[in-house]
């Protein structure tokens, strides 16, 4: 080690690390649902084109309709993160957040029942 930096490298570190506080349990919430609704996004978006290739590989490789076989898998999980997405709870009543027994709506910035916004933190319920 050159001598320049011998005396003015510290060993303590950077930064003094924050005091560990309980998260907001809405806020962990608010974040789950907003990751199902990005996935469940980005499958729709990502479906022709991962489908199509995956078809089309599968097809060359071994011919005879395995492809429609093989598209099967990824239309299988847009069905599971929509339904992930579509039954995410509200933090605030518990119920179904985009949707009401009658009623469905992915594009919802309120719980469909309780009308709570998202991103409302617990402490301004």
């Amino acid at each position: 080690m050159p001598a320049r930096y011998a005396s003015a490298v510290s060993a303590a570190p950077y930064r003094v690390p924050s005091p560990q506080t309980e998260a907001d349990p809405y806020t962990v919430a608010w974040a789950n649902i907003r990751r199902r609704r990005r996935l469940a996004w980005l499958s729709y978006l990502a479906f022709l084109p991962v489908g199509g290739l995956t078809m089309a590989t599968v097809e060359w490789l071994f011919g005879d309709g395995a492809g429609v076989v093989a598209g099967i898998a990824p239309f299988g999980w847009i069905l599971f993160t929509t339904a992930s997405f579509m039954s995410s709870r509200c933090p605030h009543c518990g119920k179904p957040f985009f949707h009401t027994w009658r009623l469905r709506n992915p594009f919802s910035r309120k719980c469909m029942h309780c009308g709570i916004a998202m991103g409302t933190p617990k402490s301004d319920t």
